[in-house]
């Protein structure tokens, strides 16, 4: 990405206490790249950032697929993304994950609840446990709930204790 691509891209981002501007438009970053399709320009970054190993870059796509969206054809370079440690837009994957691919995704999220420290946003953190938990809450199927079972056995006592008390919302609804 161009410099200049990356200021269009963070001047979607409006940070409290900034100076008000008038965001970037979908239709500036569109021309910016030369493209016409905002979900495959954003797979087509996505996939070339993962080639590349660029930390940056999977960062800045994430935040244009807001403006612009990601689709399902861009569950393969997500889900590829989930299991790599060399960058730190997990959680984004994770929501992307959930809301793309449904239950289709359970293999990964769960991946992604037992990661280690590499993938957490700093040391100590069990967000993206959390995050991942909630998720295969929502998704609600019977592989969802065997994965849910497994992390009762999760090293972080918040992480079993979420599963815990989840488990018992679920109860009455699934006698």
């Amino acid at each position: 990405m161009t410099p200049e691509q990356e200021g269009l891209i963070l001047g979607l981002v409006v940070s409290p206490g900034q100076h008000s501007h008038d965001p970037t438009t979908p239709e500036e970053l569109l021309a910016a790249f030369g493209a016409v399709d905002g979900r495959k320009l954003c797979r087509d970054l996505l996939e070339r950032a993962a080639s590349e190993g660029s930390a940056n870059d999977v960062e800045l796509t994430l935040v244009m697929s807001d403006a612009l969206g990601l689709d399902r054809t861009s569950l393969p370079v997500l889900k590829q993304l989930a299991h790599e440690s060399w960058h730190h837009s997990h959680e984004d994957i994770a929501k992307l994950l959930e809301d793309l691919g449904g239950a289709g995704m359970v293999d990964d999220l769960e991946f992604l609840a037992w990661a280690g420290p590499e993938f957490q946003p700093y040391e100590g953190s069990t967000s993206l446990a959390r995050k991942v938990v909630h998720s295969l809450e929502r998704i609600a199927t019977p592989e969802t709930g065997a994965a849910l079972s497994r992390l009762r056995r999760h090293p972080e006592s918040d992480v079993r204790a979420l599963v815990d008390r989840i488990e018992q919302r679920r109860a009455p609804q699934l006698g």
